[in-house]
């Protein structure tokens, strides 16, 4: 009898939207955010184990034990179920890390579906959704499995959106080691013009393909802490406008900046402008995930 095995992808995120409202009493961040699932993944393949938790990862820096989100992810199902099996994880890193794109969170909620799966508990989305909230502000977006969402509170009040509108990305991850934490600690709330637009707003104008104000809609608090720390990042955003795309913008805390066109022979003639210019970059070209 074979071994069992689940294979399960991890997209990427962008955040079309995101404004930043305030600190909250708890000390996250009180956010207005409208986030877009994409077709970059990391693949997670689950197989047996006797009792333990086990990470294997391809990429060799990645912490393998409890500071981990797919341990972490993979240990509070086991814990507040009393899963007596373990789990073998392989986990195949494609999505930068620590690049805003949120790959450490859906991999966590990859864990959570997979495991689920997997252990056969049975879980409602209701109850992962929840348990995804305990391991991270962007987690509970994973779990949805929505394209499109918007999002308030510190990420965990969600809708999904339905949005026929397929985007595609060209995405620039600098070398840049730059942590979410630190961002947020140096953002000047009142030093910056806050936006006549909001998430909803966008997310009308993609629901009714409505495309004609398109690039003034899109908006990211966190930009400008990272324009100021980093030149780079105003460069990347010139150079994708001036290689033809609509939107150029970092999406979540950083470092990666990407930009928006309607097609994807745009979006890969613009990707070879980038190479050339920038060879030593993280370049993919992205869409939609749908």
């Amino acid at each position: 009898m074979s071994a069992r095995i689940i294979r399960i992808k991890a997209p990427a995120k962008v955040n079309l939207f995101l404004k930043v409202l305030g600190k909250r009493p708890d000390g996250f961040h009180e956010l207005d955010t409208l986030f877009e699932a994409l077709d970059f993944m990391d693949e997670l393949v689950i197989q047996e184990e006797p009792s333990r938790i086990r990470l294997i990862c391809n990429v060799s820096t990645l912490p393998r034990g409890p500071r981990n989100l797919v341990v972490q992810a993979a240990q509070l199902l086991k814990d507040k179920y009393s899963v007596s099996q373990g789990a073998l994880i392989h986990l195949r890193k494609n999505i930068p890390v620590a690049a805003g794109l949120g790959g450490g969170s859906s991999d966590a909620a990859a864990t959570l579906l997979g495991l689920n799966r997997f252990w056969k508990l049975r879980l409602p989305k209701k109850r992962l959704l929840k348990l995804a909230e305990e391991l991270g502000s962007d987690v509970p977006f994973f779990i949805l499995k929505s394209p499109y969402a918007l999002a308030r509170g510190r990420g965990e009040k969600l809708k999904a959106l339905k949005v026929r509108s397929k985007l595609w990305h060209v995405l620039v991850t600098p070398r840049l080691k730059v942590l979410a934490k630190d961002v947020y600690r140096a953002l000047r709330l009142r030093s910056l013009t806050p936006p006549r637009t909001g998430a909803r707003m966008l997310a009308t104008s993609l629901q009714k393909r409505n495309f004609s104000n398109f690039s003034s809609l899109p908006y990211n608090t966190l930009e400008q802490v990272l324009l100021e720390r980093y030149p780079v990042i105003q460069r990347l955003k010139d150079d994708l406008i001036r290689g033809g795309c609509d939107v150029a913008m970092v999406s979540g805390s950083g470092p990666t900046v990407f930009g928006l066109v309607k097609s994807p022979v745009q979006a890969r003639r613009i990707a070879r402008l980038i190479r050339k210019k920038h060879p030593t970059k993280s370049i993919v070209v992205a869409s939609t995930l749908t």
